[in-house]
């Protein structure tokens, strides 16, 4: 399976971190016929749980979100990046990613919509991240070549 990115919606909520919370609030979604694209939950300080949900459709979600009585944090932006898990798949996006550190999104060389996806990412991680850290972190140096 190749890997793909695309942009998504998500949103998150603070619940009581209480043993079945969680379980509870995926039931109803299920319920209503929401699918997920992805879910994590975590503490979040004394007490309270953090739930992060990818909707596949954000409008389904909100409403049966506000029907279960949730307080829904602001629509988030954020990318999905699926594909075959190996050892090291992250770290391989990563790598090309920092390979096109310099790209300008739009001055692709090719039409691939592999590529288009891999710059779009690119631009939001080198707006967004610390690159000299991924460099670090993936073992190459700032031409993308391994240290």
């Amino acid at each position: 399976m190749a890997q793909t990115v695309r942009k998504i919606d998500y949103y998150y909520v603070s619940v009581s971190d209480k043993p079945g919370e969680a379980s509870c609030i995926l039931s109803y979604l299920q319920e209503a016929g929401v699918n997920l694209l992805g879910f994590s939950g975590f503490p979040e300080g004394a007490r309270k749980a953090q739930l992060d949900f990818l909707p596949e459709d954000p409008a389904a979600f909100a409403k049966a979100a506000r029907q279960a009585g949730l307080k829904l944090s602001k629509k988030k932006t954020g990318f999905l990046i699926q594909g075959e898990d190996s050892p090291g798949a992250l770290a391989g996006l990563l790598a090309k990613l920092a390979q096109r550190r310099n790209m300008i999104l739009g001055r692709a060389l090719s039409q691939n919509g592999h590529d288009l996806q891999y710059d779009r990412l690119a631009d939001h991680f080198r707006y967004n991240l610390d690159m000299d850290l991924v460099y670090n972190i993936c073992c190459l140096d700032k031409t993308g070549e391994k240290k």
